[in-house]
């Protein structure tokens, strides 16, 4: 693969990209464990960004284009400023009417169910290698969280880090050492193409249909809110697309779908940070000290 990520563009754009990154990260947290909410100024800088983003990037039509792509003209960052600023009351029943009170079989959010081989050691390894990425930047869960490092919100999140990485190398007056700005690249662009990029799209484009489903079966105010969720799968599909053009990752045609067993009541006890419970739900990153 090529990477074309610094080419043509400048601390701004960067910037745009990672605080985009960052709302996706806390719009696919559980509402239960939002840091905060959007602010208006925060929103307003989320605008600025998204039409940042959508001026410089192209319609994405062409061979360019991989399974779960969407154009972002063909998506708004509206709906996520709005699930964002949605009450927490009203963000988690939106959220468990559509999740539900254990994992979705139909769009869990955490990357090895999507994986093709059920073994546990292979998924073990697929892990351990997400842990890795992290550490290597010096990142790390909370640990009282007991959150698994596949949640779809922990590596946008990572992303996002990257992200911003990289625009406060560009603002540095140190540049004249590339090291830090090639691992930077090279760990952003495996991380897409190794992780994210190969089974977010299918997740984002579930999740949607769920929403959907939910909305309709509505009549009141909450109808909005999970109008709103299924909206910002919308945007993360266009975001994740941007981002994958911007990598030069190659468009996949493979076909995927989670492989979640269904729960089995006598575990429920004992179920711990590396299980497939909800609960387990994403926490932003801690710094090692």
């Amino acid at each position: 693969m090529e990477t074309d990520i610094l080419t043509a563009t400048d601390s701004v754009q960067l910037n745009a990209r990672a605080a985009i990154a960052g709302a996706m990260a806390q719009a696919f947290t559980d509402p239960r464990r939002r840091r905060s909410r959007l602010t208006c100024e925060q929103g307003t800088l989320l605008r600025a960004a998204w039409e940042l983003i959508a001026t410089i990037e192209s319609d994405g039509t062409g061979k360019d284009v991989a399974l779960g792509d969407l154009p972002i003209a063909k998506a708004d960052i509206e709906p996520v400023i709005q699930w964002l600023t949605t009450p927490p009351a009203a963000a988690e029943d939106a959220y468990v009417t559509v999740y539900g009170l254990t994992m979705p079989r139909n769009c869990p959010p955490y990357e090895t169910e999507y994986l093709h081989w059920t073994d546990a050691t292979y998924r073990s390894q697929q892990m351990a290698d997400i842990a890795a990425f992290y550490r290597a930047f010096g990142l790390d869960i909370g640990a009282s969280r007991h959150d698994r490092h596949d949640h779809v919100a922990l590596e946008i999140e990572f992303v996002a880090f990257l992200l911003r990485k990289l625009a406060l190398y560009m603002e540095s007056d140190k540049r004249e050492d590339s090291t830090h700005e090639q691992v930077c690249v090279a760990a952003l662009e495996s991380f897409l193409h190794d992780h994210l990029l190969w089974w977010a799209p299918t997740f984002a484009r579930s999740l949607e249909g769920e929403a959907d489903k939910a909305a309709q079966a509505r009549t009141d105010d909450s109808r909005l809110v999970i109008g709103a969720m299924a909206g910002t799968t919308r945007a993360l599909r266009a975001w994740l697309t941007a981002e994958r053009r911007w990598a030069g990752v190659e468009p996949s045609g493979r076909i995927i779908a989670p492989m979640v067993e269904p729960p089995h009541a006598d575990d429920e006890g004992e179920l711990c940070g590396e299980c497939d419970h909800q609960a387990c739900a994403p926490s932003v990153f801690a710094a090692n000290a």
